[in-house]
């Protein structure tokens, strides 16, 4: 018992950080009119163990169970987060979003700035997952072969009115120039100067350094749940631990003095599920070198293994191998 008070304790410390205080998540339940018995993964908790395991590159229910050092059984903490309001956790991105978008300034610029774009993630192959999300549209899909893949459109500010059209010329040594044009809802060209929109542009690819954070460094590219519920709820969960890390990055840049985009966002995802575990963590961010223009082929050193790509259901395989062996 005095093990389990103890990890709750640490989960808990992260009031120091004001990063997801209880109050307004106790607030929203409130509001909601969710209530719950007083036992090991009531909501909060199971709140704080839902983000530990994002923080941790959506780590098994086993290893999270060791990382908080709270004895729960994996079917218990299934439940505990089914039981999680879907509104709770859309409160919950509003919210940290709020707190992200009064911080989040573009200083070169002078304005907040909305980028759109699209991505798209897997997760697992079952019947009801399969009917509401659909197959991906591509030559050789199969059922039970192909894993069901949904697509989502990110927004990282503000765009209104009419159209006009500015074209500029970039140039690179050892690259081509060419001539781009650019359609924007930015009209007053006294505030809005042709050079302010091409270095506006220079900040649109920056939404694929997003999605590649959210699916490469936090493995958002594949999500667990087998229900489409659940989906939802990782989904929006990744979204919430995604704003928060951007707090911490926000503070570390305000506190090193620094770019926003020279703080390492690995290093700040650390750091958070560090604190998260109740420990101090390094107090300073690391700072990524400035390397404007730099660019790597996007090529495999290491060769993986050589196993033939599944084109059948697996049992459909097994059954064909067993016959194969019999005869």
């Amino acid at each position: 018992m005095a093990d389990t008070i103890s990890a709750l304790a640490r989960l808990r410390r992260t009031h120091a950080d004001n990063l997801l205080p209880d109050e307004p998540i106790l607030q929203l339940l409130q509001a909601m009119g969710v209530v719950w018995r007083e036992r090991l993964l009531t909501p909060l908790v199971t709140l704080r163990l839902f983000l530990l395991q994002i923080l941790h590159g959506n780590t098994s229910m086993t290893h999270l169970r060791q990382l908080s050092g709270l004895d729960f059984a994996a079917a218990s903490y299934c439940e505990a987060c089914s039981k999680l309001p879907i509104r709770l956790l859309l409160q919950l991105l509003k919210w940290t979003a709020q707190r992200v978008a009064s911080l989040q300034t573009l200083p070169s610029l002078g304005n907040r700035i909305v980028v759109v774009d699209g991505s798209n993630f897997s997760m697992p192959d079952t019947p009801a997952l399969r009917q509401r999300f659909g197959l991906p549209r591509a030559g050789g899909v199969k059922v039970g072969v192909s894993y069901p893949a949904a697509k989502i459109m990110a927004m990282l500010d503000l765009a209104t009115g009419c159209i006009r059209i500015v074209r500029y010329r970039t140039g690179r040594r050892g690259f081509r120039t060419r001539q781009i044009a650019i359609a924007t809802t930015l009209m007053d060209s006294q505030a809005w100067p042709d050079e302010k929109i091409a270095e506006l542009y220079g900040h649109r690819w920056n939404i694929e350094t997003c999605f590649g954070y959210l699916k490469t460094t936090m493995k958002m590219n594949v999500l667990k749940c087998r229900s489409t519920a659940g989906i939802y709820r990782e989904l929006l969960m990744y979204l919430v631990v995604y704003n928060l890390i951007r707090l911490v990055m926000l503070a570390g840049a305000t506190t090193q003095k620094v770019a926003l985009d020279r703080i390492s966002f690995i290093d700040a995802m650390r750091h958070l599920a560090v604190r998260l575990l109740g420990l101090i963590g390094a107090p300073r961010l690391l700072i990524n070198p400035y390397r404007p223009g730099r660019h790597q082929p996007r090529l495999i050193r290491r060769r993986p293994q050589r196993f033939d790509l599944m084109m059948k259901p697996r049992a459909e395989v097994k059954n064909q191998e067993h016959h194969t062996e019999t005869y």
